[in-house]
């Protein structure tokens, strides 16, 4: 679930809890060169169903293209279109080694976190027969309590927004291949994430929220969430090759697509990575192109198929409108989809990631049109993977429904404007505050760039945005909006992507980034080297001059505190960032290199003042010469920062 680094990302406008600063929206007015919305649609005109043909020639060069580059080794497709399947295809291979081919009908593939979509139609089946309320807390469904760390209560509503304030916690959501997971009640209920911020103020995309809500169902339905959803929603739309259901029942499983990866110039299955999930609301749904075909036909129906409901039309509306939106200009979260509008055209979605596999599925509403695209290997996320969807998107609107845009300058005065919107800014999805997941916030960032011709955003491929309004900038060569707020001083504090409405972009202090961590972690690294090679040279001339041991007891001690200072925190930085960094490790929970992190990390730091008070003596007592001095106290001094940095990245003494 890649859903982390380009990963990459996941509202009521003006719903309860806003954050200070942000701004009234129903005062903002749309910029200039930029389309009107209206209550989150997008204004689009009716027009006449798409053409087959012209369909599966997009598919036939957007993916020969795209499969070839990114070392792609199967994707199935379906689009339906004006109530009937308009293409359905499969390209490439499910099992390259045997030569299988794709079959839009019959291989399931991994949809990862796109099976939220059947968690939020569970929750609305349950809303409109009135058995959930989307504004009760969550509470009022729950055997245990989530802790009240802020007075305001998290609802259903916050659930399916992505903004109940929780931190994104990775640890334990999946476990290995051939393993059982545990009860979905057993894990939310054992692997509550720390609440980081009130309700309704950022959407801050995270598993915890779908697998909570599908708790939730549970307890309602008084049935498992496989059952129910197989019951309520699978069986009545006649998705018979499509399950939730870990491990998949045959003959499913033996349909299913392999995974790969592209390595050495061949495709290397991936058995390791068919983890099942604990977290299974939030992932763990495979399923067909055909089967994904019937739930879009479904949804565009008001919630009808084949004379089946699984939706009342009311409920099916509400589902697609708007919940809750950082800006009314940008894109916000439906209830459950996320809000995609691109080109002028109202589009609700959602991407998917499991490790190597990654889906999209898309829905315009009011042209009846619905897409789904899912892909076997991992190259596949440079073009349909959660940070990456909307290089599809983009292309299929691009041929299908092109846009013409007005052209877009800066400003006479930019260039006198432009520093107070640069920096780095971080993302509020996949961030945790209170476990060594904080480390990976660093690189959950945007760094926000000025030049000439406007800002430039490195994260999106150099992406140029032109400002058309005080805190409002359009992209040049498409419709995407960066929206800022100031706060009460009238310093730029957040920035918005439409691209992304699962997150907000909160800026980030200089100490926060990934940039200083690392001048301060090169700094401390090559005082240490520089530390120990001198001890060396020194040993070495002694014993080559045959002269005696000269030094003293303090200065002894302070060689010695040092160098283990050293080695300790060179120990704790390694194994926390190839840790951290192995996401499959973290999911699953086996960790065993972390075991002795806690204890090193507080002896790593006990040896550290023990170094600055050694210091302190070596100047009072002048011992050892000036040099040597001031670079035994840089080195503790540099020491101490990764101290700091290990306390503020979650580190110091603290276990997963």
């Amino acid at each position: 679930m890649l859903v982390l680094v380009r990963t990459a990302l996941v509202l009521l406008v003006g719903c309860a809890g806003m954050a200070p600063g942000l701004i009234d929206p129903s005062a903002a007015a749309p910029p200039s060169g930029v389309p009107a919305r209206t209550g989150g649609v997008a204004a689009t005109s009716a027009a006449p169903s798409l053409d087959a043909a012209e369909v599966q020639a997009f598919f036939d060069d957007y993916l020969g293209t795209r499969m070839a580059e990114a070392h792609v080794a199967g994707v199935t497709v379906s689009v339906v279109d004006a109530g009937r399947v308009l293409f359905e295809k499969g390209y490439g291979y499910a099992d390259v080694a045997r030569k299988v081919r794709v079959d839009p009908q019959r291989t399931p593939f991994v949809l990862g976190s796109l099976s939220k979509v059947f968690t939020w139609t569970a929750v609305l089946q349950l809303v409109e027969q009135g058995r959930l309320d989307l504004d009760a807390d969550v509470n009022t469904y729950l055997d245990f309590a989530i802790p009240d760390t802020y007075p305001q209560k998290i609802t259903l509503d916050n659930l399916m927004a992505h903004n109940a304030g929780f931190e994104e916690s990775r640890y334990q959501q999946m476990k290995a291949p051939g393993e059982t997971p545990e009860a979905l009640g057993t894990w939310v209920r054992t692997h509550i994430p720390d609440r980081i911020r009130p309700p309704g103020q950022f959407s801050a995309y995270a598993n915890y929220n779908a697998a909570l809500a599908g708790y939730i169902v549970e307890r309602v339905s008084g049935t498992t969430f496989d059952d129910y959803v197989e019951k309520n929603i699978l069986t009545p739309l006649g998705m018979e090759r499509t399950t939730s259901r870990q491990p998949a029942p045959d003959p499913l499983a033996r349909d299913m697509t392999k995974v790969y990866a592209y390595e050495d110039g061949t495709y290397r299955s991936q058995p390791g990575y068919d983890v099942t999930l604990n977290a299974a609301p939030a992932g763990s749904v495979r399923g067909t192109a055909a089967d994904m075909g019937r739930f879009m036909l479904a949804h565009l129906d008001d919630g009808r198929y084949d004379g089946r409901a699984v939706l009342r039309p009311e409920t099916a509306r509400l589902m697609h409108s708007r919940s809750f939106a950082h800006d009314p200009r940008v894109n916000g979260m439906a209830h459950g989809f996320w809000e995609m509008d691109m080109n002028g055209q109202r589009v609700i979605g959602h991407a998917g990631s499991h490790f190597i596999c990654n889906s999209l599925l898309m829905l315009l509403p009011e042209r009846g049109l619905g897409v789904f695209v899912a892909a076997n290997s991992l190259g596949s996320m440079d073009f349909v993977g959660p940070m990456t969807f909307n290089d599809f998107e983009r292309a299929f609107l691009d041929r299908f429904f092109p846009r013409t845009l007005p052209t877009v300058t800066p400003p006479a005065d930019w260039s006198s404007r432009a520093g107070r919107f640069t920096g780095t800014y971080a993302l509020t999805m996949g961030r945790s505050e209170s476990s060594p997941d904080k480390l990976l916030s660093m690189l959950m960032t945007v760094d926000v760039k000025a030049d000439a011709k406007g800002l430039v955003v490195p994260y999106l491929d150099d992406a140029h945005f032109v400002q058309v309004e005080p805190l409002v900038f359009r992209q040049v060569d498409t419709d995407a909006l960066l929206v800022f707020h100031e706060d009460g001083s009238g310093n730029v504090t957040q920035a918005f992507l439409s691209l992304y409405p699962q997150t907000a972009l909160l800026r980030a202090g200089r100490t926060r980034t990934a940039g200083f961590t690392a001048v301060l972690l090169l700094l401390w690294l090559v005082l240490f080297l520089s530390f120990e090679i001198a001890a060396g040279v020194r040993l070495v001339l002694t014993r080559r001059r045959r002269e005696p041991t000269s030094s003293t007891r303090l200065e002894r001690a302070a060689q010695g505190i040092g160098g283990l200072a050293g080695v300790l925190t060179l120990i704790v930085v390694v194994i926390s960032v190839t840790t951290v960094m192995d996401a499959y490790a973290v999911y699953t929970g086996d960790l065993p290199m972390w075991t002795p992190v806690p204890l090193l990390s507080v002896l790593a730091a006990s040896a550290t003042l023990g170094m600055l008070c050694l210091s302190g003596l070596l100047w009072y007592r002048r011992h050892w010469g000036m040099v040597r001095r001031i670079h035994y106290t840089l080195f503790a001094l540099s020491s101490l920062g990764v101290v700091w940095i290990m306390y503020a990245w979650r580190i110091l003494g603290v276990d997963y």
